[in-house]
């Protein structure tokens, strides 16, 4: 980990599902949010990273009045925080997002198109959780999907508007394989940590996002902070000055980190803010 003194770290990029959220994807500890709120007071810029749609950011994270930007859809999409107004989009082509489309229906993969801050589905695949991502937990509702009659005419008809396409790769087709085939279609293919393909233009990630937003604000690389678990956080983890992964983040994600803290079950979030942003520099480290 670079040389860190109290008090550089001007910005937090954090990840919301599997870091700041419990596992439930609903809820945060009390510890996480007295953190985030203690770092506001402090003067330090909360911004939250995140692979969700604009529509689909959960309450708790609404109510805590933490952030003024948030970055979603995997960096496809920067917002002002709260009112949702637009910073920057960089979408995936008509064109590319048909051909992503086309690989989704190929393989059965229940595509959501994310569009203009919200999830689009067929209404074959709503609130079908356990099938569409790998668990029970009732993330259809949570993502605040819309259902469409058509999802390449939804694309067709938003030109210059597709963030995001995520969809499951057949039961046999590995990620990786996935991922190969996606990359040499020249866009940003990403694994999230429900067994889904989330794909992105080409360059198109959180860091990328999180770099043109730290350009923008006059925040260099070396005063940022990312906190992330997920294949999608790496990046950004890797930009920033400080990468945080959660204890519950897989072994390539700790191994792009600069530090590994506690899980999201173990208040990992107020831990990195209380010992890197606000406090002394941790002794665990990747």
């Amino acid at each position: 980990m670079a040389d860190v003194r109290l008090s550089s770290i001007r910005l937090i990029a954090i990840d919301i599902d599997g870091t700041v959220l419990q596992d439930d994807h609903e809820s945060m500890s009390a510890a996480d949010r007295a953190a985030l709120l203690e770092a506001v007071s402090a003067g330090v810029e909360i911004v939250w990273a995140t692979g969700r749609a604009w529509h689909g950011i959960p309450d708790v994270i609404k109510s805590l009045q933490a952030a003024h930007r948030v970055i979603t859809s995997n960096g496809a999409a920067t917002r002002s925080w709260p009112d949702g107004r637009l910073l920057r989009l960089v979408p995936l082509p008509t064109p590319k997002a048909l051909s992503v489309l086309g690989v989704a229906v190929e393989q059965e993969g229940h595509p959501v198109v994310f569009c203009d801050g919200k999830a689009n589905v067929l209404a074959a695949d709503k609130d079908c959780d356990a099938e569409v991502f790998g668990c029970d937990v009732p993330v259809a509702h949570r993502l605040q999907q819309t259902v469409v009659d058509d999802l390449g005419d939804l694309i067709r008809a938003n030109e210059g508007l597709v963030e995001k396409i995520d969809f499951s790769p057949a039961g046999t087709t590995s990620l990786a394989a996935i991922s190969a085939r996606l990359e040499a279609m020249d866009v940003t293919p990403s694994e999230s940590g429900l067994g889904r393909v989330e794909v992105t233009a080409l360059g198109v990630d959180k860091g990328s996002a999180l770099r043109r937003l730290c350009e923008s604000l006059g925040v260099p690389a070396s005063q940022v902070m990312a906190i992330g678990d997920g294949s999608n956080d790496i990046a950004m983890l890797r930009w920033a000055g400080v990468g945080v992964a959660m204890g519950n983040a897989g072994a390539i994600v700790q191994g792009s980190a600069d530090v590994v803290a506690p899980g999201n079950r173990e208040d990992g979030v107020a831990w990195a803010i209380r010992h890197i942003a606000l406090g002394h520099r941790p002794s665990a480290s990747s």
